[in-house]
């Protein structure tokens, strides 16, 4: 129900006579296609529309700024009038660069577009660069905003939530590299990647938890710091952090920061705020869930703060940014709810790579079961009877060369459309995953 009302959020998109699509991040903050919100919301989008999209990340690309920094929107205009379009601006931020750079990989895994990728191949050189060039002095980018820039966590030295955000751009980069035979910068992110892990890992945890930023006296726990290692789940780009480290975490944000309504964004002695930003407990359900924690368990977090919408506030079509006390609190008609759409790919663990017509499936649920199956321009279903996996086609074509599920692949290759399956027994005896 919430997925499927969250696309109502393409009302405030624009498609102009010339071909270009651009959407407002909301009705009472107006920037235009701001990178960080963008992610917030772009995941259907990418599903069905593939093409607008791209659309946005080619002009993302084009105004890079000479030093490799992409601009936060592609027309200011929060809290006052908006500029002209395509008349690009902001502010020097931890989750942009970084967030095309994931962007721009996500678009080529899902579609193997290689013209794509090669009209966009030198922006994300530079970006990458870019964040490699702000993180060497302390391992991860400093002093930088991010989307939760009302929380004001610029004014210290470093952050986790920009942290991960880089670590996975590292990551990203690293596989783009090798595709395009780019051994020297597949290094250098490499590089940047293992010294970033240990600033994480030094500065920022304190053996329970990452600390939101560094700050002396207190302790502060964010939640949704760790959202762009749900990126690197749905994407099959690894971790940023270990495991045992992500769950500690996870369980601690749990513990402080829970609330009726969803996890509270800020904890701590010495700064506190209890608006519930309406990121956080779904992508602590999704992370939860791709690490193999109780999926009950993880779901409740988010139906706190998606019910108080559905079946309290009973406005699906109006989701705010940012509630309190269960109550709209800023940032209208707002994106950050649709991150939910990462939910089914932990449930299903679902990794698709176009370029190799790959796709695997490490389902957290336990059969029988029927899972969805999303692929850009596709829409399918997995399902698990018994011993038998069965993967259907409700809409769109595809062609596989590998399909498997838990490592139990299809005997062949799979050419199908709509309304075909194919089903393959696993040699488990069990009904397990």
């Amino acid at each position: 129900d919430s997925l499927l009302n969250s696309i109502s959020h393409v009302r405030s998109g624009m498609w102009f006579k010339d071909g270009r699509w651009r959407q407002w991040e909301a009705y009472d903050c107006n920037d235009v296609d701001s990178v960080h919100n963008d992610f917030q919301r772009q995941l259907p989008y990418i599903l069905f529309f593939p093409s607008l999209e791209q659309n946005k990340i080619l002009a993302w690309a084009k105004f890079q700024l000479s030093n490799g920094m992409i601009e936060e929107t592609l027309a200011p205009g929060c809290l006052g009038s908006t500029l002209k379009m395509d008349v690009p601006g902001g502010r020097v931020m931890g989750d942009v660069t970084s967030a095309f750079i994931i962007i721009a990989y996500e678009v080529y895994s899902w579609t193997g577009d290689m013209e794509y990728l090669n009209q966009i191949w030198p922006q994300v050189q530079k970006a990458a660069q870019w964040q490699i060039d702000v993180s060497q002095q302390h391992g991860l980018p400093s002093y930088m905003t991010c989307t939760y820039d009302i929380l004001n966590m610029q004014i210290y030295q470093l952050m986790t939530f920009n942290g991960f955000w880089h670590l996975v751009s590292m990551l990203a980069c690293i596989q783009l590299s090798n595709l395009k035979g780019d051994a020297t910068l597949a290094a250098s992110c490499n590089r940047s990647f293992i010294a970033g892990q240990a600033a994480l890992n030094s500065q920022l945890w304190n053996g329970e938890y990452f600390r939101a930023y560094t700050v002396a006296g207190d302790e502060p726990l964010m939640a949704d710091a760790m959202y762009a290692q749900v990126w690197a789940y749905t994407l099959g780009l690894g971790t940023a952090a270990t495991v045992d480290k992500m769950k500690s975490h996870l369980q601690s944000e749990l513990k402080y920061n829970d609330s009726p309504y969803g996890l509270r964004v800020l904890t701590g002695k010495l700064r506190h705020d209890d608006s519930i930003w309406m990121g956080g407990s779904p992508n602590w359900a999704s992370v939860n869930i791709h690490m193999g924690e109780d999926v009950n368990m993880s779901l409740s977090q988010p139906q706190k703060c998606l019910n108080q919408w559905r079946l309290v506030l009973n406005d699906q079509w109006n989701t705010h940014g940012i509630s309190l006390g269960g109550q709209p609190w800023c940032t209208s008609h707002y994106g950050f709810h649709m991150v939910e759409w990462h939910i089914p790919f932990a449930l299903s663990g679902q990794i698709y790579f176009a370029p190799t017509q790959t796709l695997s499936f490490s389902p957290k649920v336990t059969a029988p079961y029927k899972l969805p199956v999303l692929i850009p321009n596709l829409l399918g279903m997995l399902s698990r009877e018994g011993n038998t996996f069965t993967f259907s086609i409700i809409k769109g074509k595809l062609m596989l060369q590998r399909l498997s599920v838990n490592g139990n692949f299809y005997p062949g290759s799979v050419n199908l459309s709509d309304g075909q399956s194919v089903s393959w027994r696993t040699a488990l005896s069990s009904n397990g995953f």
